[in-house]
């Protein structure tokens, strides 16, 4: 080990830069994201939002109930989607393509989706059903679909709920598109691209790490230590 002793340290060091660049575009990517959150939800009609929630609310909560069971939680938490080392991976539709009654959240960052999803879920816990809620991968605050067992029910702003039959909640009408900045939304899209290189950094230095613990560690020297102690415990037993 004491040979390999400057790899293992110059290799830990490549490692520790890796995930800190990466770390650090994700954060600024959210700097981002919550910058164009509040600037959008200045040219939101949020009374006109209110007033299609409430209707939407009533639609959903008024389905007769197609599914009961006896189930070990009341409320699960989790995540269908998230950034790793070999990129983006989704994988949403397991939870969706059976569900009977689909909604797509269609909207821009700010004007009141998460609000709307923090509604659905106070009601559905006043009426005692059981829910799966999945966060938002990048921002964990946030809630990207809602599965309500007993109404065969998921709401998502996740596209991949547009598949079959579903319908659209449209926030994005309440909206004044015209005052959205693009330059923002690149930028917060070449943040999350870095953001996912760093990861993609991180994951081959710590291979190439496991490389040199791996000429450095002596097996035969464990398997010999190994054999001895199973040895002694043998003569105890």
């Amino acid at each position: 080990m004491i040979g390999y002793k400057d790899e293992i340290i110059k290799a830990k060091h490549k490692n520790k830069k890796a995930y800190r660049r990466a770390f650090n575009y994700f954060k600024a990517a959210k700097f981002v994201s919550d910058e164009m959150e509040r600037t959008n939800s200045e040219y939101v009609d949020f009374k006109e939002i209110n007033k299609m929630s409430r209707e939407y609310l009533h639609d959903m909560f008024s389905k007769d109930i197609v599914e009961e069971g006896n189930y070990k939680f009341k409320n699960r938490y989790m995540f269908s989607n998230a950034y790793t080392p070999k990129g983006y991976f989704d994988y949403s539709e397991t939870i969706m393509d059976n569900v009977r009654n689909k909604y797509y959240l269609k909207g821009s960052l700010g004007t009141g989706k998460s609000t709307f999803m923090k509604r659905i879920m106070e009601i559905a816990n006043m009426e005692d059903y059981h829910l799966e809620i999945y966060w938002n991968s990048f921002a964990p605050e946030k809630i990207e679909s809602l599965l309500i067992y007993e109404l065969d029910l998921i709401i998502s702003s996740n596209e991949k709920v547009r598949k079959g039959e579903y319908q659209t909640i449209d926030f994005e009408q309440y909206f004044t598109m015209s005052k959205v900045d693009n330059s923002d939304y690149r930028m917060f899209e070449k943040l999350l691209s870095k953001g996912t290189k760093g990861l993609k950094g991180a994951a081959r230095n710590h291979l190439a790490q496991e490389n040199i613990y791996n000429n450095a560690i002596d097996f035969d020297g464990i398997n010999k230590e190994r054999e001895s102690i199973w040895k002694e415990i043998k003569r105890y037993i």
